[in-house]
C-alpha cells in the first residue's frame, strides 16, 4: 500500500502508472461495450452533452470536451454520418450551427446509457460507494486544475 494515515509512500513514476493503468482498464471496458453501437468512449461524450443540454455550438462541445476543434469537428462528421445528430444553422449568422441529437441519436441514449450503466456497475463491484465518490472528487479537482 503506498498510503497510510500519516505518510504518502507513492512515487511519482508510480503514480502516474496507477493512473494510466486504471484508464487504459475502463476505456477498454466502457470501449467494449460501445462496440456494438459503432461509437467511440468520445463520440460517447459529445452524445451525452448533447442529450443533457439539448443544443450545443461546436465551440461549447470543444470546450466541454478539452479537444481543439478540429477533433470536434472529425467526430461531428462521422456522428452525422450515422445520424445520430444533426446540424442546424443559425438563421443570423449562416458560419454558426447548432448541433442537436437526432431521432436516432435519442433514441440509442437510454440503451446505450443502460448497457454501459450495467457494466460500469460490474467493472467497480469492489469498491465501496464511499472510496468512488472520494475518487470522483479527486478527479474533479484535477481535471479544473487543468483547464485553467
Amino acid at each position: 500500500m503506498f498510503i497510510s494515515p500519516k505518510k504518502i509512500t507513492l512515487k511519482t513514476y508510480q503514480a502516474g502508472l496507477l493512473q494510466a493503468k486504471a484508464y487504459r482498464s475502463l476505456h477498454t471496458q466502457m470501449s467494449e461495450a460501445l462496440k456494438p453501437y459503432g461509437i467511440t468512449l468520445p463520440q460517447w461524450g459529445l452524445l451525452g452533452l448533447l442529450n443533457d443540454k439539448k443544443s450545443m455550438s461546436p465551440s461549447e462541445l470543444s470546450q466541454e470536451l478539452g479537444v481543439k476543434p478540429p477533433v470536434t469537428t472529425s467526430m461531428l462528421h462521422e456522428l452525422e454520418n450515422k445520424q445520430l445528430i444533426k446540424r442546424l444553422s443559425n438563421p443570423k449568422d449562416n458560419r454558426a450551427s447548432s448541433i442537436q441529437l437526432s431521432d436516432e441519436g435519442k433514441r440509442i441514449i437510454p440503451a446505450v446509457e443502460k448497457e454501459l450503466r450495467k457494466d460500469l456497475v460490474e467493472f467497480l463491484k469492489d469498491i465501496r460507494p464511499t472510496e468512488l465518490l472520494a475518487y470522483m472528487k479527486v478527479l474533479e479537482k484535477l481535471s479544473s486544475k487543468i483547464a485553467r
